[in-house]
């Protein structure tokens, strides 16, 4: 096969330790209450990485630091977890924050909750859904003004992605693409119609950042959070040599190289 196939680093299970009330569209009989078994169901593949996004709350004490301890990096998400649940599981290890503001406790003046926690922290990774839906500019702004951490770019990409279709089925729902956004039939979001070079644009157009800047979210810093980062996230000798070129003006993709194999041009 090509050297240019692109591959897989490893496997996000987003669920099924979650909060009841901050469901988004995953299904509430799926939730499962954590048990040491589940520890050792998680852990990466051999040579891949296992991300697990759960909300501190709805696990024991002690849990997070298991999975940490196999291997597994760990997100809040999906979650009303307090700040001071929140910071205990980040001394547990947890270091990630899954589409930071969606799906989780807001913030509030009484109560800070994960995304205090999250901008407070030099050495947090929270990811940012930039598709003008899920979290309005305004707020991403401040964010990126607020936060000592490192930012992440992340799409919660659906089927219309890459494609044409208008719809399509998810856990026995109807979702519908309308003006860019997937929705339910009661107008909720589930997902996002959205691709990384898109989010990348979203950066420059609607959070005014200078090209360079954006593309650190889509990169390096992803590629800091899941271990990957003596690899992959940035251009430099002894790096797979995956790549993207942008047209300066326009901002969209004209070629892509996987492993140094020129794999698409004029996107």
């Amino acid at each position: 096969p090509s050297k240019c196939t692109p591959s897989t680093p490893g496997v996000h299970f987003e669920g099924p330790f979650i909060s009841p009330e901050r469901l988004g569209v995953h299904r509430a009989d799926l939730r499962r209450a954590p048990s040491p078994h589940h520890v050792d169901m998680l852990a990466p593949p051999r040579g891949g990485v296992s991300l697990v996004t759960l909300a501190p709350e709805e696990t024991p004490p002690g849990f997070i630091a298991e999975l940490v301890s196999a291997g597994c990096k760990v997100a809040l998400g999906h979650s009303m977890a307090n700040y001071a649940q929140t910071r205990e599981a980040m001394k547990e290890g947890l270091t990630g924050f899954t589409h930071l503001f969606n799906a989780m406790r807001p913030l509030a003046s009484r109560e800070p909750g994960p995304i205090a926690a999250a901008l407070e922290s030099s050495s947090a990774y929270y990811g940012l859904i930039v598709d003008g839906e899920h979290v309005d500019p305004a707020m991403l702004r401040l964010a990126l003004r607020a936060g000592l951490g490192h930012p992440m770019l992340v799409t919660d990409a659906m089927p219309p992605v890459g494609g044409s279709g208008k719809g399509f089925a998810l856990q026995g729902q109807e979702i519908l693409v309308r003006d860019g956004r997937c929705e339910t039939a009661q107008g909720a979001l589930a997902g996002a119609s959205l691709d990384m070079a898109s989010a990348v644009r979203n950066c420059v157009s609607l959070l005014d950042l200078p090209l360079e800047r954006a593309l650190v979210f889509a990169s390096t810093n992803p590629a800091n959070f899941l271990g990957l980062g003596k690899r992959l996230g940035r251009l430099v000798a002894g790096y797979r040599a995956d790549m993207t070129a942008f047209d300066p003006q326009t901002l969209r993709i004209v070629s892509t190289w996987v492993a140094g194999e020129r794999s698409a041009e004029e996107w």
